[in-house]
């Protein structure tokens, strides 16, 4: 059978990992949008964005990847033996978007220096072109009040709406860690129980439409929209083992194929497992010589899991978080890590949360983010505590220091959000307001 050929092959790269402690690799991956320097204003120009990537290659000297079809450039990336940094426009989303990968690592001080230096670096070239780099993007869906919000002509139709902010501040930033077969499970299931918080500690898109909303995260609050019609969204699947998180998986909906090195969209969304039935069918015309798995491995790439197991990699993805500025990147980063390194005590002092109840959990965190309820002033300190706690044991106390911002927020009952918010109601001059907000979100 064909998805039983595919759990296989997917499960052998987790199988047969022994990462221990030690040697467990930690990756983040920043998903940025371009502004112009003087006004923030979204870089609407693709061909702006394919400039800025070749003079990053030029003066630092990256390989550039350049599409099969179209032969433009893609991704720059930088080799470290067999790990990589990577910069990359994505294509078939906003034309200015940028993601950053940085190559893994095992410390989590040299991961943060990394992310730094690279960060920097990149923003350093942009300024220089006029250009600065916005943690927060352009949602390429149309608006949520759209009967038509889902149908691949028209997803495109609205993007870049508003002159005034980006259409929806969407992007995500995304933590990866590798780990071994046995610990994959409950590792997935403890982080699962934690996304309410994470959303109260990092939300930072309450604008939609250079409008300011209700929500703490509009981003996370349309995925969680989104998920009550496509379970690639949202919460994944409650499981007790791997096999039953691909039995799962293969039969979300597929959206998308990659033929002669082109995204191909389906007329309509098809359960994977009916598409490796009938393959030939949908790829009558276009057929590459693509095996079944390669076609998985993009189907995979676009289940959008607040948590997400990649298992060609062998690893867990953490996605729920919006994008953030660069200060704020190291307490994300140590507060993940430290969980961690302590999981066992996070998990032993979460398990009072049933699963059935973290859907209605994150729904009130993304409308109410840090306030008086007992998720703020209880169970966020005590797993900050055991998040420093982790890091010591480690040997990473020197990140502890970064955990006290997250302390702050909960102190003041603010995080980015909360800035954001005030300076909507704090000023009636649209391009004043716009201007201030933009500039919270550029990286320094």
């Amino acid at each position: 059978m064909i998805d039983k050929d595919i759990t296989e092959h997917y499960l052998k790269n987790v199988l047969n990992r022994e990462e221990d402690e030690a040697n467990r690799l930690f990756g983040l991956e920043i998903e940025l949008t371009l502004a112009s320097l003087s006004d923030y204003r979204i870089v609407k120009d693709p061909s702006i964005t394919e400039k800025l990537l070749l003079r990053i290659a030029s003066e630092k000297n990256w390989e550039i990847i350049y599409d099969k079809v179209s032969n433009k450039p893609i991704r720059i990336e930088t080799l470290n033996g067999s790990s990589e940094h990577k910069l990359s426009i994505s294509p078939d989303f906003s034309v200015s978007t940028l993601e950053i990968s940085t190559i893994p690592e095992t410390s989590l001080q040299t991961l943060l220096e990394n992310t730094q230096d690279i960060g920097t670096k990149v923003n350093l070239i942009a300024k220089r072109n006029g250009l600065c780099l916005i943690a927060g993007g352009v949602h390429p869906f149309a608006s949520p009040d759209q009967s038509d919000i889902y149908s691949f002509n028209s997803r495109y139709v609205k993007t870049l709406l508003s002159e005034e902010m980006p259409q929806l501040i969407c992007q995500s930033l995304q933590f990866t860690f590798s780990l071994n077969a046995d610990e994959l499970v409950p590792m997935y299931s403890t982080l699962q129980k934690l996304i309410p918080l994470f959303s109260r500690l990092f939300s930072a898109s309450p604008v939609y439409n250079g409008k300011i909303t209700d929500k703490f995260s509009f981003r996370e609050w349309f995925y969680l929209q989104r998920s009550l019609l496509d379970r690639r969204y949202g919460f994944g699947p409650q499981i007790k083992s791997i096999n039953d998180y691909y039995n799962l998986v293969i039969d979300y909906p597929l959206s998308r194929i990659i033929r002669n090195g082109k995204t191909v969209f389906l007329d309509k969304m098809v359960p994977f497992r009916e598409f490796a039935k009938y393959r030939t069918h949908f790829s009558a015309g276009i057929d590459d010589g693509r095996s079944i798995i390669d076609d998985f491995e993009v189907f995979e790439s676009t289940i959008w899991h607040n948590i997400r197991i990649k298992s060609r990699i062998g690893a867990i993805e953490i996605r729920s978080t919006d994008s953030l500025p660069m200060p704020y990147i190291a307490p994300f980063a140590s507060f993940i890590r430290g969980i961690i390194a302590n999981i066992n005590e996070v998990k032993s002092f979460i398990d009072v949360i049933e699963f059935k109840h973290l859907p209605h959990l994150y729904k009130k965190s993304i409308i109410e983010g840090l306030g008086n309820d007992i998720f703020t002033q209880k169970m966020l300190p005590h797993i900050i505590s055991l998040a420093q706690k982790g890091l010591y044991v480690i040997g990473e106390a020197n990140c502890i220091c970064h955990l006290d911002k997250l302390k702050k927020f909960i102190y003041d009952k603010k995080n980015i959000a909360s800035e954001i918010q005030e300076q909507f109601r704090g000023s009636n001059n649209s391009e004043e307001r716009m201007f201030k907000v933009m500039s919270i979100l550029s990286w320094p």
